[in-house]
């Protein structure tokens, strides 16, 4: 598996979560074989400009918009070339996110499309927060309870 690792630093938009996994996407993806298919999806998206080996999201809302409501499909697009490899995303810090509706139900959204998608999507997602924010997650919707294992590391001594 690819493993996507970030800091979301306690960011509470969504926006600037997608803004962060494209961007560890697309550091990860800078060859020229998964380079090419990643930036030739986000031109189907919506046109984008790309200057040498980089490109710039930040100030693109519309683009941003699509790919937050596109996510999942970015995920199966890039996973079909995989040939038997998957993403393993590690979002960091996700407290901000804690109390964002918009959070609760893009996510869940995204895991019933990775879930129940009539293709095998080798993707997975570790959400690391404090116990308390994962029960706050749950109780915007009650899902979260349903969708995650919560594994508590009480002290990371014994590792």
């Amino acid at each position: 598996m690819i493993t996507i690792h970030f800091n979301n630093n306690g960011g509470s938009s969504v926006e600037k979560l997608i803004l962060n996994l494209i961007k560890k996407l697309s550091d990860e993806f800078d060859n020229e074989y998964w380079g090419k298919d990643f930036v030739g999806f986000l031109k189907k998206i919506n046109e984008i400009k790309i200057a040498g080996n980089g490109f710039s999201l930040e100030k693109q809302e519309t683009l941003i918009h699509n790919l937050k409501y596109n996510f999942s499909q970015l995920l199966i697009e890039i996973c079909e070339n995989f040939e038997n490899r998957g993403i393993f995303f590690i979002i960091d810090d996700i407290n901000g996110l804690s109390d964002n509706i918009e959070f609760t139900n893009w996510y869940k959204s995204l895991f019933e499309t990775i879930q129940f998608n009539e293709y095998y999507i080798p993707a997975a997602f570790a959400l690391i927060s404090y116990p308390e924010e994962f029960d706050n997650l749950c109780l915007i919707n009650e899902s979260f309870s349903r969708i995650f294992k919560l594994i508590e590391l009480d002290n990371f001594e014994e590792f």
